[in-house]
């Protein structure tokens, strides 16, 4: 009896509390509804403004299409001169009665790490890859840089603006790292974010599709034809190691085209190299960047690439911001925002909005020029840090 007296006191209570939540809730809901009305109006208010905006800009973008393959000059007037509008109405409100958010922990990460690429080459090939002294494999870079004709402000601005101006060669996106006073490397941490690596931060379908580029390329450019030069002009133990790697580079040039045959959809894209750079295979020649004989020709076949498309654009040899900017939108889209017409315009005549999103620290609300100044006070920043600086004193040394 005892005990169905509590029950039933207790189920009063609820009753109570009930009734007064539900009277609460009410007037709140009414407040609620209110608020989230005049929410939708401002917004769909501003999502008119906005798609009229991107409208103007597809119409602009036409209008130049068509003078470019007429052969006719642009002007000022063939852009949208203004920036995105933004939205400025109330905030969406909180529902009274959802339940609170739930905190999910961190995902982890199945993005592989430096260690699982070193893994994946020694499983499949047998190549071994130490951690190697980040002055050997700046030194190599240095090298590699020189042979192609760019400077030593092309490659140390990427590389700071890339790494944060410290990052080792081994570096994967996500990544922080910590140094002492003597650029001793004291500490890493974080997860991968991306597939990014290096001083350059080539994704492995950059890694891949440079491989399979080259390999289709002049034999005395391939990289395993001029590893067996310098094998040629090595001696005893450095002989046999680059003709080992240079064999071993023909073998995952093999494996890579028997891999991309068996993968459905178009052939020789972004989309196909991405999905080998999934497969353990595609790991293994992703740590081709993490050899100082043979990282250093894969990433700067990309960034030379990218200055010689400028120089034969007309946009003469430029510094690392702009190089930078190509390397950000694409370099078709880079050279076309660098044009002396365009370059004081709003980005959004060249980038989408999810673009602009993504990256509004520089492309966010500026002109090309204005992106440009950004990039370049990054980079000038980072430029002082230990790692930038050693880089300066490896090209030095590489030009003596």
């Amino acid at each position: 009896m005892l005990n169905k007296a509590r029950l039933s006191l207790v189920a009063f209570a609820c009753l109570l509390g009930a009734s007064s939540v539900v009277h609460i809730d009410g007037a709140h809901a009414a407040s609620y509804q209110e608020e989230l009305a005049n929410y939708r109006a401002a917004y769909a208010s501003f999502q008119r403004l906005e798609n009229a905006y991107w409208k103007e800009i597809e119409r602009k973008k036409d209008i130049r299409t068509a003078k470019r393959q007429a052969g006719v000059a642009f002007t000022r007037d063939d852009f949208v001169l203004t920036q995105p509008p933004k939205y400025t109405g109330p905030k969406r409100p909180v529902d009274p009665n959802a339940p609170p958010p739930v905190k999910k922990p961190p995902e982890e990460s199945t993005l592989p790490d430096a260690d699982e690429l070193r893994a994946a080459i020694k499983e499949l090939y047998g190549w071994h890859l130490p951690q190697y002294e980040e002055s050997v494999f700046k030194l190599a870079f240095a090298r590699e840089a020189l042979r192609h004709g760019v400077s030593a402000e092309q490659v140390v601005g990427v590389y700071a603006l890339e790494t944060g101006g410290k990052g080792p060669f081994d570096l994967v996106s996500g990544q922080a790292v910590e140094r002492n006073d003597k650029c001793k490397l004291m500490k890493r941490y974080g997860r991968p974010l991306s597939t990014a690596i290096g001083y350059f931060q080539l994704l492995n379908a950059n890694t891949s599709s440079t491989l399979a580029k080259n390999a289709g390329g002049p034999k005395e450019r391939k990289f395993s034809e001029r590893l067996r030069k310098l094998a040629d002009q090595s001696r005893g133990g450095r002989k046999k190691e680059l003709r080992a790697k240079a064999d071993i580079i023909d073998r995952m040039i093999r494996d890579m085209h028997k891999a991309l045959a068996r993968i459905d959809g178009p052939k020789n894209n972004w989309r196909e190299f991405g999905e080998l750079g999934r497969t353990k295979l595609g790991y293994a020649i992703h740590a081709l960047n993490l050899d100082p004989d043979v990282g250093p020709m894969i990433q700067m076949e990309k960034l030379a690439f990218v200055r010689t498309y400028a120089i034969n654009k007309g946009l003469g040899n430029l510094q690392s911001d702009r190089l930078e900017l190509l390397n950000l939108v694409g370099y078709p889209r880079g050279v076309k925002m660098l044009e002396p017409v365009a370059y004081t315009v709003p980005t959004a005549n060249f980038v989408s909005a999810r673009e602009i999103s993504s990256n509004r620290s520089v492309l966010g609300d500026k002109t090309v020029e204005e992106a440009v100044l950004k990039i370049r006070r990054v980079i000038d920043l980072r430029m002082q840090e230990c790692g930038s600086i050693e880089f300066f004193r490896m090209f030095e040394k590489a030009g003596a």
